[in-house]
């Protein structure tokens, strides 16, 4: 459970343990729970994310946060955004579709 009994002051946590070492990031999934302040309270959530064989990188697999300030949230557990974040979301992935489109007409007019 990601909440406010977590410790977000430099230890790593990593799939449910507190590991202190970087080098369990490597070529590894897992979760990183996360605290985010908006106007309304603190927020939790979780990332999934993948590193390569040096954790030089990783790559985003999936995200959730519960939309209640101070509320809790289980590592991987899908949370219901709220109906305002559902259509700005639609809208953002209308406008890159759009901005797509555009660019690929650009592409064989040139």
């Amino acid at each position: 459970m990601i909440d406010s009994s977590s410790n977000f002051g430099g230890r790593e946590y990593l799939n449910g343990r507190y590991t202190g070492v970087v080098s369990s990031w490597i070529s590894t999934t897992g979760y990183l729970g996360f605290r985010t302040v908006l106007g309304d309270g603190n927020h939790y959530g979780w990332a999934k994310i993948t590193t390569n064989a040096d954790a030089s990188s990783l790559t985003l697999l999936a995200i959730g946060f519960n939309t209640v300030p101070g509320a809790g949230i289980l590592a991987g557990s899908a949370v219901v955004p709220e109906p305002a974040s559902s259509a700005a979301l639609l809208g953002l992935g209308a406008a890159g579709l759009a901005i797509y489109r555009k660019r690929k007409q650009l592409r064989r007019g040139a």
